[in-house]
């Protein structure tokens, strides 16, 4: 369908901790997971693409640390970033995928805007407020769109990190 283009790009760490475990008791995530478990500290890709398997031609996972393997090759369409708690994380997905972001187009849904400890991401996308239309927000996440280019010095390395 897409050749070797995969159109979604998914970022996940993917080693279990304690606080995924809410995600497992509901009746569609048990019968995924046909009684298997995933132990704290474990990686749990192979569970994950296996889950997914269905959609292998539309998912390009992406399995590590976001700071070390964000890049956006291509013009980004939606974001959904639910990976922005730590600075170096937010710096790391701004200055990969924001110069790609298309004005107009582009959504961005962050879910960690209003997490208690996400200050570096609200502190950017406020100063940068100019440049994105604020859509609205649910829970704990923020919807925006570039209104237009982002200024080019943005994405000099070390600048707004």
């Amino acid at each position: 369908m897409f050749g070797d283009y995969k159109p979604i790009q998914s970022y996940d760490i993917a080693i279990w901790v304690p606080s995924l475990e809410r995600y497992l008791e509901t009746e569609a995530a048990k019968r995924a997971l046909k009684g298997r478990s995933v132990n704290h500290g474990e990686n749990f890709s192979p569970i994950l693409q296996e889950l997914l398997a269905t959609h292998r031609d539309l998912v390009d996972f992406r399995i590590g640390d976001i700071v070390k393997l964000a890049s956006a090759e291509r013009p980004v369409e939606i974001a959904f970033y639910d990976c922005l708690k730590t600075p170096d994380r937010e710096a790391a997905a701004f200055h990969a995928f924001a110069p790609k972001y298309v004005p107009g187009k582009t959504i961005v849904i962050q879910q960690d805007y209003f997490y208690e400890s996400a200050i570096a991401l609200r502190i950017r996308q406020e100063f940068f407020a100019s440049f994105f239309e604020y859509l609205g927000a649910e829970a704990r996440s923020a919807v925006f769109s570039p209104k237009g280019a982002n200024p080019s010095r943005v994405f000099r390395k070390g600048s707004g990190s």
